[in-house]
């Protein structure tokens, strides 16, 4: 084969494979291996509302609306866009994103670039955020700003509907437990039950109902289209309800009879509302019971959205997240500032001895950054004032006792007056800083000299025994010997034995493994080729607990034979 027909062949053969999918070439619809799909026009194509998965191997039939089922998320971005995703078996919009009037937008907060009022979503509310001329998000016309994440409407005059009493933008004006502005009388917060008046949907008589074959738009009921491949469905921001259509929220309306979902209204004739003092569900059909107050009950985190982005449904009760805090006075989980970051207000920078100058958080005179920087510590500037963490002890070279929670001098240095100066193992630039008598300075450090050894504390130096069964006070001066110090004498710990002119060793019986002479027994034994193994005219006796060298009855035994029995003994240990 020439090397043109060759790259005739791979040419073709690309052809084929490219054929199989969605989009390829065919000449028939066996010629496409995606399930479904036919060959139209010589094209591999998916039936009419179908999309092919992401791995084009099947067509799959399209879904329309916002919490219908699916198998894969192409199934719902083609109808609620590039935020729309299948989670769970369920078409939603991923997180980062909302559903209002048939898509998921991208979720923009105040002060963010915008190219479309839709994307900015605030307090839960479409209402409440606008992009302005700037394309910046900002609060609407008749809202007010809370914090710098949450916007709320304004009441100007008594019977005005509000949810606190901030909404309510008159002097002397509170926010009764009926959800109206009315001149303050001491009227008390107390629970709200919203009335529970169902909307009846007015009966309708249509020719065709919703998912009925149809030929054209028209044969459809009201707010309905008929889909190319001929079935009815709703328009965008409309949702199937017994057949019919009815708008989601943020959907035209010229009346409240037009918004059937629980608690919403018509706002000034022109799109579906929630009424005051609910808020829109996650589907924008319905509105839920905004709870008033925080540690009331809940069951989703919008219930909660009174309290602004960051307050959350935690064990059904409303709740602050993380990385916020409760300001009573503003009704709102307020963002917390580390100490550092930029901030307009001190309510910003979280509760108690933290302020706002210079636009940066910081610590009032006396107080210190927690090792976080998510609050600020009280100074603890003397030895025993009480301390959580080391760098509440804000005097040098001190350390939070994490027992006692007090302050006291950190390792290497010792307690002097109210100072912590440098003991053994201290810092020092000269020999006078080392204030332990026959300590010096080597090599930056506060060392013993040569024949002593610091104690624990670090604050004097031993005398170091060299001696086994010498005089000692501390442990720490028989460490030479490897030993304790015993009723003031070096002494070797109980399973350890004195070698001579060496050390303690820990015990090893004869035909055990060593590295060093004196690790064996010290009667009539040595060190041989890595095993203990016992002196010449000196022979291995076993007795019930351990291996030994005696000399009776004075048999000679050759170090071969010695190890030779050495080895069968090992032996039946190991089987046994």
């Amino acid at each position: 084969m020439d090397c043109k027909s060759l790259t005739l062949l791979i040419c073709v053969s690309c052809l084929l494979c490219v054929s199989k999918q969605d989009g390829g070439e065919c000449q028939e619809d066996a010629d496409c291996e995606i399930e479904f799909a036919a060959c139209i026009n010589t094209t591999c194509i998916c039936p009419v509302d179908f999309v092919p998965n992401n791995v084009y191997t099947k067509c799959l039939k399209v879904v329309h609306s916002y919490g219908e089922n699916c198998i894969d998320s192409v199934q719902c971005s083609t109808s609620l866009k590039s935020g729309g995703t299948c989670l769970n078996g369920t078409c939603t919009c991923q997180v980062g994103y909302h559903y209002l009037r048939g898509k998921c937008w991208k979720s923009l907060g105040l002060g963010d670039k915008c190219k479309h009022s839709d994307n900015c979503w605030v307090s839960n509310d479409f209402e409440s955020s606008v992009c302005n001329k700037d394309h910046v998000c900002t609060c609407a016309t008749g809202y007010y700003q809370r914090e710098h994440t949450s916007c709320r409407r304004e009441s100007h005059k008594p019977g005005e509907p509000c949810g606190i009493s901030l909404d309510c933008k008159f002097d002397n004006a509170v926010c009764t437990m009926n959800r109206t502005c009315e001149i303050n009388t001491n009227v008390t917060l107390s629970s709200f039950i919203a009335p529970a008046n169902e909307k009846i949907i007015p009966p309708q008589t249509l020719s065709l109902a919703v998912g009925d074959n149809c030929t054209s738009s028209t044969d459809c009921p009201e707010h309905a289209s008929c889909t190319p491949n001929g079935i009815c469905l709703c328009n965008m921001g409309f949702y199937t309800l017994d057949q019919t259509c009815h708008p989601e929220l943020g959907a035209k309306c010229s009346s409240d009879s037009d918004c059937i979902g629980k608690n919403t209204m018509c706002r000034e004739e022109k799109y579906c509302t929630c009424k005051q003092g609910f808020v829109v569900s996650k589907d924008g059909r319905y509105c839920d019971k905004l709870s008033r107050y925080i540690g009331w009950s809940c069951l989703r985190d919008e219930q909660c959205s009174l309290f602004g982005p960051n307050s959350i449904c935690l064990n059904k009760k409303c709740a602050c997240n993380n990385e916020s805090r409760f300001v009573e006075d503003q009704m709102f989980c307020w963002i917390t500032k580390k100490t550092g970051e930029a901030c307009t207000d001190d309510k910003d920078c979280g509760s108690g001895n933290v302020t706002c100058p210079g636009g940066k958080c910081a610590c009032m005179p006396g107080n210190h950054p927690s090792s976080g920087k998510n609050s600020c510590r009280t100074d603890s500037v003397n030895f025993g004032e009480p301390c959580v963490e080391s760098l509440d002890c804000v005097f040098p070279n001190a350390i939070c006792n994490m027992t006692s929670k007090n302050c006291i001098c950190k390792e290497g240095y010792i307690r002097d007056g109210t100072k912590c100066k440098p003991g053994n193992g201290g810092e020092c630039l000269k020999e006078t800083d080392c204030t332990v008598a026959r300590s010096i300075c080597v090599d930056s450090t506060c060392k013993c000299e040569e024949g002593y050894i610091s104690n624990l504390s670090f604050d004097s130096c031993m005398p170091l025994t060299k001696k086994y069964g010498g005089q000692c006070e501390s442990t720490v001066q028989c460490s030479e010997l490897n030993a304790d110090c015993v009723e003031n004498k070096c002494k070797c710990r109980p399973g350890m034995h004195y070698a001579e002119s060496w050390k303690c060793y820990v015990n090893v019986n004869v035909g055990e493994s060593c590295t060093h002479e004196g690790q064996c027994p010290p009667e009539h034994s040595h060190c041989l080729k890595g095993f203990c193994v016992c002196d010449r005219k000196y022979h291995v006796i076993y007795d019930g607990n351990r291996t030994f060298c005696s000399g009776a009855p004075a048999l000679f035994y050759s170090t071969k034979v010695q190890l030779s029995l050495i080895s069968c003994l090992l032996y039946i240990f190991i089987r046994l």
